[in-house]
């Protein structure tokens, strides 16, 4: 590459210091494809879920084998009482037996249903 070529890339690069027009700050929130909030906590672009940083903070870690879901079906309602921790055996349980409701009373009893249907089977074995 010429010394003149080298001059021209090096106007074009990204110099020390500079940043981009498109950088959010921590903190910032963004909307995914499937309607998840996401929130950036650290550099370089560290985004986590929402919803699991907020239940997270409050409850520590999510354990190996459980997911989080929404009371009321609304991803963007990320309340700490609208989230409820199930097993991936009980999320099965309930979206079998039609356990989710748009009523957040509702969602959680079929939640406790799910996980009394759980430990039975298990039990039984």
């Amino acid at each position: 590459m010429s010394k003149e070529a080298q001059r021209k890339v090096l106007k074009t690069t990204f110099q020390k210091g500079n940043i981009p027009k498109h950088h959010r700050k921590v903190g910032s929130e963004r909307i995914t494809k499937d309607s998840y909030i996401e929130i950036k906590i650290k550099e370089p672009n560290k985004w986590v879920l929402k919803h699991r940083h907020i239940y997270e903070s409050m409850y520590g870690k999510i354990p190996t084998g459980h997911k989080l879901i929404f009371a009321d079906g609304n991803r963007k309602n990320v309340d700490i009482n609208n989230l409820i921790l199930v097993s991936s055996a009980e999320e099965l349980i309930m979206n079998r037996r039609c356990l989710y409701k748009r009523n957040t009373e509702l969602t959680k009893t079929g939640a406790l249903i799910a996980k009394l249907i759980n430990k039975t089977s298990k039990v039984s074995k």
